[in-house]
C-alpha cells in the first residue's frame, strides 16, 4: 500500500489538502487524526492503517508531525510552505493573536522546515498559494503523492476560517506585533520568498519530478 505525509506549520493548508485528497475513492487521507506527536504512536498508527485492504493508500496531512515526519516510514514526504506573515494573519483571524510564544514556535518551525528541505531532496515543497488557488498545481501535487483526482473533484472554498477576517494583512498589526513576527522569519522569507510569489519559480518546485508513481 502506498503512503505519504504532508506537514507544515499550522495554518498552512493541511486541512484543505486532506479534504481534497480524501475525495479519491481508493485512498484514505486523514487530517490530524489526533494530536499525538510521539514517534512510536504515529508509526504504529501508520502501520495499522497500511495493513488495511480497504484502500490503495493511506496518507496524512498533519501539521503535528512536523517534528517527527522524517522518521516515519512512508513512500513520500512533503512540506507545505506558506508566507509566515500570512500564517500570523491567519492565526489572528481564528482568535489567536500573535505573541512571544507564537513567535518562538514559528522560529522553531521554520528552522525545521528549512533543515528538512536542505537535508533530503526527496522531501518536496508544496506552495500554499498555488495549492489553494490553481487546479493544475493541486492536481500535480496529488499526482506526485500517488492520488488520482479529477479536476471536477477540486473545490477551492475557504474551509478552515472563522468567518469575517479580523486582520486583512500583515500591515494591520501594530508595530510591536509586526517586529515580533518579522525578526524570526525574515531569513526564511528571504530564502523561500520565491515559494510564495516574491520571486520566480525555483528548482525546488515539486513539479520538477511529479511524474506518475
Amino acid at each position: 500500500m502506498k503512503s505519504f505525509i504532508v506537514t507544515g506549520h499550522g495554518r498552512s493548508g493541511t486541512r484543505f489538502l486532506a479534504k481534497t485528497l480524501d475525495r479519491a475513492k481508493d485512498w484514505n487521507v486523514a487530517h490530524e487524526p489526533n494530536q499525538d506527536m510521539h514517534l512510536e504512536s504515529v508509526s504504529g498508527r501508520f502501520e495499522e492503517r497500511l495493513r488495511s485492504d480497504q484502500w490503495e493508500g493511506y496518507g496524512e496531512c498533519n501539521s503535528f508531525l512536523l517534528y517527527t515526519f522524517r522518521h516515519i516510514a512512508v513512500d513520500r514526504r512533503a512540506i507545505i510552505v506558506r508566507d509566515p506573515h500570512e500564517i500570523a494573519v491567519s492565526m489572528a483571524n481564528v482568535g489567536h493573536a500573535p505573541n512571544a510564544v507564537f513567535a518562538d514556535h514559528l522560529a522553531s518551525s521554520l528552522a525545521i522546515i528549512d533543515d528538512a528541505l536542505e537535508a533530503d531532496s526527496s522531501t518536496k515543497l508544496i506552495r500554499f498559494d498555488q495549492m489553494t488557488c490553481h487546479g493544475d498545481y493541486l492536481l500535480t501535487v496529488a499526482k506526485w503523492l500517488g492520488v488520482r483526482l479529477d479536476a471536477a473533484e477540486l473545490c477551492f472554498n475557504k474551509d478552515n476560517s472563522a468567518g469575517r477576517d479580523r486582520v486583512v494583512s500583515f500591515g494591520d498589526f501594530d508595530t510591536y506585533t509586526r517586529d515580533l513576527i518579522e525578526r524570526p522569519c525574515r531569513w526564511f522569507r528571504q530564502k523561500y520568498g520565491w515559494a510564495f510569489g516574491h520571486r520566480p519559480f525555483n528548482d525546488r518546485e515539486l513539479e520538477k519530478d511529479a511524474g506518475a508513481r
